[in-house]
C-alpha cells in the first residue's frame, strides 16, 4: 500500500527517544513540521519539565497524514488495512533511527 505524507517525521541523530502524536492536525499539515500550534506548545512545556531539549528528542505521528472525518481513530475505529500500514510503516522508522523510547 502506497502511503501519502502529508507531515514529514522529525528524525534527530542520535535520539533515543521519539514522542509519537496519532496524527497530524491543520497547524502541522500547514506548516509541514510535526508538534507546531498549541500541540507544540504543551510539548515544549512538558520536555521543559522533564528537562528535555526538543532538539534532542524525534517527532513523528502513528498517520503521518491527514485522514478525513477521524476526530480520534484510537477510540472510535477499528483497525484498518491503511492504519496497520501506518504502524508498520512506524515500527520501521522506529527501529531504523535507533529510538529506544516510544512516547
Amino acid at each position: 500500500m502506497m502511503l501519502h505524507v502529508d507531515c514529514p517525521s522529525m528524525w534527530r541523530n542520535n535520539a533515543s527517544l521519539a514522542i509519537v502524536g496519532e496524527m497530524p492536525y491543520a497547524d502541522e499539515i500547514r506548516l509541514g513540521a510535526s508538534f507546531v500550534g498549541r500541540a507544540g506548545k504543551l510539548l515544549d512545556r512538558l520536555l521543559s519539565v522533564a528537562q528535555l531539549d526538543r532538539e534532542r528528542v524525534s517527532l513523528t505521528h502513528v498517520v503521518q497524514r491527514a485522514l478525513p472525518n477521524f476526530s480520534s481513530f484510537y477510540s472510535k475505529h477499528k483497525p484498518s488495512d491503511e492504519l496497520l500500514a501506518w504502524r508498520a510503516l512506524l515500527n520501521e522508522q522506529l527501529y531504523t533511527h535507533g529510538v529506544q523510547v516510544a512516547v
